[in-house]
Parts: structure tokens; C-alpha cells; sequence
């Protein structure tokens, strides 16, 4: 597809570069010729310099016969003009990044509204996944897939745990769980385990099952009864704000901690039920004056990676039950997995990850695509969801007999409401939600998992 990209910032740039992955035409617009000039001597991208709501500027970059615009510069207000005006000048489809608390509550009416197809605040959807961790006291990740019905639970095996030096296979009959083992991280390597797999200490698991099994699971690998009551928040942006929204739904008793006034009296309006501090974090003496020492959980969200991951680390320390980290630099996420930070969230990924999968939906349109794409084991695998309609041709054929193509895994289907994990026997049917988890490959569309059937 030709696309259209305005904004090369850090999220512009890792679209472009997934965007290239993926086989597409790109056309990048930016005001500042300096973020454009490494671009466009490492990548094969049309780069051109000037205004994304300039008429004549995007005529150059072939409005009109794109496929897809996607504004993500730093300013809402540039993003939203930018699509409306594209869309008057032809492209069929236009993608915005709306990050104002004030657009929020709009979403809908602009979507609606200004013809804008598929609008995005990446902080409130980091918000959200944050907010899903929040299930289980214990530090484990949680990724949902199917409208909550199915989840894939992410947790490190650490020293005395029971399940060390078990086969999968032992653990599958010992526990009768309905569970499968989808990707095990084992220092720099990723397994895609059978049976015979055993687990070592430091193991990092990637399991999927139905959100009703998931409760047992956690029961078996952390028997402890604790229930999440209080939540420790360093950092007063945007994600702080949304995440607070979401956990005193959860009847969280919530402390905000943040060095700048301004942000702590905005916040203080905005959260009544919310306890505001105005204070450096990285005071120790204040950190233990506010509690952190008893707290449940604590989430850092600051601005700054080395502040989120000092912090977070001296967290572990206090060996508080679930620790959360921001990091905004992709380059650091191997680096906090390997000092036991793994419950690690990155904006960018997230938006980026929603972008693409509104980009294979366009790209396969008529065809089966993806209705939700997640991101585990450090970006390397993906879970996908797909439904399956008339158009699908290998319906009522048992798996067994399947020739997938490698790397790829069927996990199991939502039908009529229940999950069911997948074995050699299972047929896939019309209307069935399949869960597909790739290994080092892209999938756009359902007939991709399929090699020579």
C-alpha cells in the first residue's frame, strides 16, 4: 500500500520502520528538515520537508492516490486538520494520534464528526493495559485477547519456585489445567516448548488460557492470598491520570507523586479521591515517609527511563508484589529484563501496535485480517485473533492434518463464548475466534498460517 506518514518523531519512526518490514510504499512529511536528513540516508522512504497541513505539500507526496495518511506529530490539533484536510484531498484512509485529556472524552465525536477513520491516544491505551495488570497482586503481565475472554499471562520462574525442573508435561497432568506454554525466554533464546520442555529458575513463561483458568494458574504459582489494596504512582502525566481514572474503578486506595507543582494542583481538580504529593521521588526519606515500604504495588511513569528504572529496581527491593515500569527507549527493554524488570510497558509499542493492526485490516480488506494484534517476549512473537468466515477453506478438518507453515502455533478457538485450547483433534469452524501466536513472522491475514494445504 502507499502510505503516508506525517511526523517523524519516535513513534513516526518506529511505524516507518515496521511499515518497511511489511512490504509498503512510504512517504514521510516533516517539518524539521534534521529529523528527516538520517532517515532518508538509511531508508528507502520518500522524505519530504514541510508542513503536514500545507495543501501543496501533500499534493507532493501523492494524497491522492495514498492509500492511508497517518499523523502522529506532537500536536493533536496539527493531527486532526491533517487528516480532514487528506481526506478532502482523496486519501482513503487517515489514521490520527489524539494524546489531550480534553479529546478523551470526544473520541467518538471526532471520529464521527471530522471523517477521521481510526483516532488514537496512546496514553490512555497504555493506561489501559497497565490498568489490566492489576487482576492479580503478584508480578506477572497480562495481555487480553477475545474481549477479555481469553488472556496470555507472562511471569519469570524465580528461585523456589514449584514448578522448577518440571517437564510441561508433568505440569499439564499434576495440575489438570487447561493451559498451553506458548513461548518460554531463557536468557537470549526463545523456545517454542513441547512437553519434554523442562523449566529452569529464570525462565521467562508466555502461557495462554481462558480467563477462568487464569486465577488457578496464579493460585499454583503464588499461593499467597493477597488481594491488590493500595498503589504507589511516581509521575503525574497523562498515562498517571488515565491509569488513576481506571484503578479507583478497582476501589484502589491510589498515592500520586510528582516534583512539579503545577502538574500536582491540575491533578489534585482532577482526582479528588486521589492522594496528591508534591515531591522528588528519588528521595528516598520521602518514598518511605509516603508509605512505598507497605504499599502493594508501584507503578513509576515518569518522564525520565533511568529515574522509572532506578526506582523501579530500589521497588523490587522492598520486595513489593508487583513493580511497573515506563521506558519510552526501545534499547532498554533487553537491558531491564536482564536486571529482573518485567513488567514493562513502552508507548510507542503500544500505538504502534494498534496502528499496524488498522493497517492490515486495510491492506487485506475482503480477506480474513487480524481483529487484534498483541506483542510478547520482547516484540519477537505475536498474538493474533481471527475470525473465521465463509471465505476460510479448511473448516472441519482436525489440526493434526493441517500443514501449518513454521513458526507458527494455533493456540486454541473462542466458540460459543468458552475458549478451547488447541490439540490434534480440534477442527476449526465458520464463526470460530482463532488465536494464532507467530514466531518471527509476519501474518496479515488467516490464509498466512497456512504452507501447502
Amino acid at each position: 500500500m502507499k502510505v503516508i506518514v506525517v511526523g517523524n518523531g519516535k513513534v513516526g519512526n518506529s511505524l516507518i520502520e515496521q511499515l518497511q518490514s511489511e512490504g509498503h510504499d512510504i512517504t514521510v512529511i516533516d517539518k524539521k528538515i534534521s529529523n528527516l536528513e538520517d532517515l532518508n540516508n538509511k531508508s528507502d522512504v520518500l522524505c519530504i520537508n514541510g508542513d503536514g497541513i500545507n495543501e501543496a505539500v501533500l499534493t507532493e507526496a501523492g494524497v491522492k492516490d495514498s492509500d492511508l495518511l497517518i499523523a502522529v506529530t506532537s500536536s493533536d490539533e496539527l493531527n486532526i486538520v491533517c487528516c480532514m484536510l487528506s481526506k478532502r484531498l482523496g486519501v482513503k484512509n487517515v489514521v490520527a494520534r489524539i494524546r489531550g485529556k480534553e479529546y478523551a472524552k470526544q473520541r467518538d465525536f471526532i471520529k464521527r464528526n471530522l471523517n477521521i477513520d481510526y483516532a488514537i491516544n496512546p496514553e490512555l491505551r497504555t493506561a489501559n493495559e497497565i490498568a489490566n495488570q492489576f487482576k492479580f497482586i503478584g508480578n506477572f503481565k497480562i495481555d487480553t485477547l477475545s474481549k477479555g475472554l481469553v488472556d496470555v499471562l507472562s511471569f519469570r520462574i524465580e528461585e523456589g519456585n514449584k514448578l522448577i525442573d518440571l517437564k510441561l508435561s508433568e505440569i499439564y497432568k499434576n495440575y489438570s489445567i487447561k493451559m498451553l506454554v506458548c513461548a518460554v525466554e531463557r536468557e537470549n533464546e526463545v523456545f517454542v516448548p513441547s512437553g519434554d520442555f523442562k523449566l529452569e529458575k529464570g525462565d521467562m513463561l508466555h502461557l495462554i488460557s481462558s480467563n477462568k483458568e487464569i486465577p488457578k494458574i496464579v493460585g499454583i504459582i503464588d499461593s499467597s492470598e493477597q488481594i491488590t489494596s493500595n498503589v504507589v504512582i511516581v509521575g503525574g502525566g497523562k498515562i498517571s491520570y488515565y491509569l488513576c481514572n481506571e484503578l479507583i474503578k478497582m476501589g484502589l486506595d491510589i498515592k500520586v507523586i510528582d516534583s512539579d507543582i503545577h502538574v500536582c494542583e491540575e491533578l489534585a481538580e482532577l482526582l479528588p479521591q486521589v492522594t496528591i504529593i508534591c515531591g522528588d521521588a528519588t528521595n528516598q526519606t520521602l518514598l518511605e515517609e509516603e508509605g512505598i515500604l507497605n504499599t502493594d504495588a508501584f507503578v513509576s511513569l515518569t518522564g525520565n527511563d533511568e529515574i522509572n528504572i532506578i526506582l523501579s529496581l530500589y521497588a523490587k527491593t522492598q520486595n513489593i508484589n508487583k513493580v511497573i515500569t515506563k521506558v519510552n527507549q526501545p534499547t532498554y527493554l533487553q537491558l531491564v529484563k536482564k536486571i529482573g524488570l518485567d513488567n514493562v510497558f513502552t508507548p510507542r509499542d503500544v500505538i504502534t501496535g494498534s496502528i499496524l493492526k488498522y493497517v492490515r485490516s486495510i491492506k487485506n480488506k475482503g480477506q480474513i485480517s487480524a481483529d487484534s494484534v498483541h506483542r510478547i517476549v520482547s516484540n519477537k512473537v505475536e498474538a493474533l485473533e481471527f475470525k473465521i468466515n465463509e471465505t476460510f477453506n479448511y473448516t472441519d478438518i482436525p489440526l493434526k492434518d493441517l500443514k501449518l507453515e513454521k513458526g507458527i502455533i494455533i493456540a486454541g478457538v473462542v466458540r460459543d463464548g468458552q475458549f478451547i485450547i488447541a490439540d490434534g483433534n480440534l477442527s476449526l469452524k465458520h464463526f470460530d475466534t482463532i488465536i494464532v501466536i507467530a514466531i518471527k513472522k509476519r501474518i496479515t491475514n488467516l490464509n498466512d498460517i497456512l504452507g501447502g494445504n
